[in-house]
């Protein structure tokens, strides 16, 4: 029998790092009673699935509300065979995952700070530094797979400090033109993504926000913030450019 105390702190803890609308992955653990347990976040819930998957499946969710009941819905796509190259995605996005929910309930969080001290700072504490150190490596395997296509993936946690679900993607193309994009997602303007092109001597930069509407005067110090560069636009992500960047650098590889 499990206890309900411990049920109702799965789900308030579920509830304060989640929103309606949002998609989120999850490990299947084991079944009950026709239900599905599945860690998300580290956080143990009970779900419906359309099939049962074998232990240890990665399944994708939306959630669909979260008062008063948490509702997912399972969208994980139909069964194809797993290719090193997704299993290596789901690893970084899991480890990515753990550390951004590590790092939400750390009262110390530092400001505004360079990279190598808030580097320093993740690395002086040990659950800190494992997850920092953990998804770093998972980064280096998936690059390694990735070079070859001419893709690098970089995850900078701290560009910018506070926000979560960084992800930096940077191709070259084969006339030489470098093409970067950056994504994360900040707690109160939600999703972000900027892309720059960039080929000697020219270089220019579209801004695509979740809520720019949510960004006010920082948009401003934003376009002004480098004139070399030309600002192509700034447009609202539309509802299929949430799936990530790294999840569009990969779309099309056969790996």
């Amino acid at each position: 029998m499990h206890d309900p105390w411990e049920a109702l702190a799965r789900q308030a803890a579920f509830r304060s790092r989640h929103k309606v609308g949002q998609k989120v992955r999850a490990r299947f653990l084991r079944e009950e009673g026709g239900l599905a347990w599945v860690s998300v976040d580290g956080q143990e819930l009970l779900a419906r699935v359309a099939q049962m998957p074998a232990p240890g499946a990665v399944l994708l969710f939306l959630v669909k509300s979260l008062e008063p009941d948490i509702q997912l819905q399972d969208v994980t796509p139909a069964y194809s065979p797993a290719t090193p190259l997704a299993i290596m995605a789901a690893d970084f996005l899991t480890a990515r995952s753990h550390f951004d929910g590590l790092l939400r309930h750390t009262p110390e969080h530092p400001a505004e700070v360079s990279p190598a001290a808030y580097r320093s700072w993740l690395l002086s504490d040990t659950a800190r530094a494992e997850a920092f150190l953990r998804c770093s490596s998972v980064v280096g395997t998936l690059n390694r797979t990735l070079a070859p296509h001419g893709r690098r993936l970089y995850w900078l946690p701290w560009l910018p400090v506070g926000a979560e679900a960084h992800e930096l993607v940077v191709r070259k193309t084969e006339s030489g033109l470098l093409d970067a994009e950056i994504g994360f997602i900040t707690p109160l303007r939600g999703m972000a993504r900027l892309r720059v092109l960039f080929k000697p001597p020219r270089a220019a930069w579209r801004l695509l926000l979740e809520r720019p509407e949510a960004w006010n005067a920082g948009l401003k110090a934003l376009k002004a913030s480098d004139a070399r560069a030309e600002f192509l636009g700034l447009e609202r992500l539309p509802p299929g450019g949430r799936g990530g960047v790294l999840a569009e650098a990969l779309r099309g590889l056969r790996i």
